[in-house]
């Protein structure tokens, strides 16, 4: 039972990254677009959105093999284990914090509209 709880609870961090993931990168995709006045940003959010998924659909997984290849092996293939969670649950609270944090958002600088 504990073990299908961290699950869930693992699911719903990673959902909750790519959330945050997502917003923000298609910021940084359309802010471009939206401040040259190409596209309205209606248009420019779905069209990026569009894409992203499309992007997902037809990748290969290559990047994400290799991260995984990174990670010690016995904490792969024990992810079961209390410390695969742990390490999940740190790899996956970290992604988001540094997506919230200074790491993204403090990079970023206000551009004046014209």
């Amino acid at each position: 039972m504990a073990g299908a709880i961290f699950l869930l609870l693992a699911l719903g961090l990673a959902l909750s990254f790519e959330f945050v993931n997502g917003f923000h990168d298609t910021a940084n995709a359309v802010a471009t677009v939206i401040y040259t006045h190409t596209l309205k940003p209606t248009y420019a959010v779905v069209w990026s959105g569009c894409w992203n998924l499309i992007g997902v659909l037809v990748s290969s997984g290559a990047v994400a093999f290799s991260v995984v290849s990174l990670l010690p092996v016995e904490l792969v293939i024990n992810v079961g284990s209390g410390a695969g969670f742990a390490m999940v649950f740190a790899l996956l609270i970290s992604a988001i914090v540094w997506n919230l944090g200074p790491g993204t958002w403090g990079s970023q600088r206000r551009v004046p509209t014209p």
